[in-house]
Formats: structure tokens, sequence, C-alpha cells
């Protein structure tokens, strides 16, 4: 489902002291609540090295989710899902993914990106476009460790597209790619949302197969 990457840009800190989460590999654009279609998620550290041996993992771990999130499975009508799908959030432990790098000595900052990685289907088919996957609706968790020793971590939240115009017309948000009929809403959105078709000319709604449907 997802993916971590490490790499390093300069940075003035005196040891580990601050994990933090980003939109870039700079902390320039810090928040710690994303969307289901948000591309990227950075996962930034301060970071002094004075031994050229050391290596730093990160960790991230879903630890609030959807009883039954995408990232499970492709079909929001699975039974086991038990109607999950925007529905309470649920206690959950999973590690989603793991990343390590070896920076040596310096002071520099750290980052590793949470991206989504394109998975073939069990059927053999061909795997999945990274843009159609979403981040699944939960609270996380970026663990940092030094030579296998926890130093500090880094809280946020994923969440469904917010409305930020009050004035909006709809009742719900809408994500950011356009709206194709046909196309797949299941965990981008809330069942039921109601947003325009890309052309603007109709209403399409999420529908319980996690489909836009859309009138003719």
């Amino acid at each position: 489902m997802v993916s971590l990457f490490g790499s390093t840009s300069c940075g003035t800190p005196q040891e580990i002291r601050h994990v933090y989460m980003a939109l870039d590999n700079n902390g320039d654009r810090i928040r710690n609540v994303f969307f289901t279609d948000t591309e990227e998620i950075h996962c930034n550290a301060d970071y002094v090295g004075d031994r050229r041996d050391l290596t730093v993992n990160a960790i991230v771990r879903i630890t609030k989710s959807e009883a039954c999130p995408a990232m499970l499975t492709a079909n929001p009508g699975d039974p086991k899902c038990n109607g999950s799908w925007g529905g309470p959030l649920v206690t959950s432990n999973w590690v989603l993914a793991i990343g390590e790098v070896a920076p040596g000595t310096g002071v520099q900052t750290l980052s590793f990106s949470l991206t989504k990685t394109p998975v073939a289907p069990s059927d053999g088919g061909q795997a999945a476009d990274p843009k159609t996957i979403p981040f699944p609706v939960g609270h996380y968790r970026c663990e940092v460790y030094v030579n296998g020793v926890a130093q500090d971590h880094a809280d946020f939240d994923v969440q469904f597209p917010q409305k930020l115009d009050p004035n909006d017309q709809f009742n719900s948000a809408c994500p950011v790619a356009p709206v194709q009929p046909g196309g797949t809403c299941f965990d981008f959105v809330k069942p039921g949302t109601q947003c325009p078709e890309a052309n603007q000319s109709v209403i399409c709604t999420c529908n319980p197969a996690g489909v836009w449907q859309c009138p003719q």
C-alpha cells in the first residue's frame, strides 16, 4: 500500500530533538492533518550525527482506522468490512511502512516520504495507478529510531476531504481530482458524497459500491 523513502537536506539542529510531519522534505509546509488524496506525506526529523555507523529508521503505523480500509480490500461490499467505510474508527496497530537511511556524521534534516505503492491485484491484472489508491482514514504515528533506540515520534491524521468554503452548495467535500463517471470513490470520500462531474454539467454520487454514479 505505502512505502517509505529516506532523503536528507541541510538544517541546523543540535540533536534529534524534533520529529514532525509535512508535505515536503524540507519541512516548509508543516502540518499534522492530511487527506485521503494527498500524494505524499513526509515524516521529517532534525538530526545531528557524530558517528559514521549510525542508522536511522522510521516506522509509520496506523493506530486508529476503519475496520476494513482500502489498503486491505478493494471491494467495499466485502462482508468482512461490516460497513466500516465512513464509519467510526477502531483501535488498530498496523505497520504501514518502514524506512531506513545511514546519514553518517553532520547536521541534517532527514525526511521519510510516505508514498502509495501500486499493487497488482490477485487475479494477475495490471498494478493499480498510485493516484487511484487513497491513504486510509485514521490516526497515525511516525516513530524515529537511531541504531534501534527510539528517539521521538509525531502523530498525524488522515481525513476525508473537508469542505473549505462554508458557502459550498454541496453537502460534502469533493476530492481534488475531477470526478469521472464510473471512477473509484471508495475510501477517497464518504459514501453518499455528491460532487460535480468533471465538466460540471451533472452531480455525481459516490454509491455503496465505491463508484461515482452520474446521471446520463
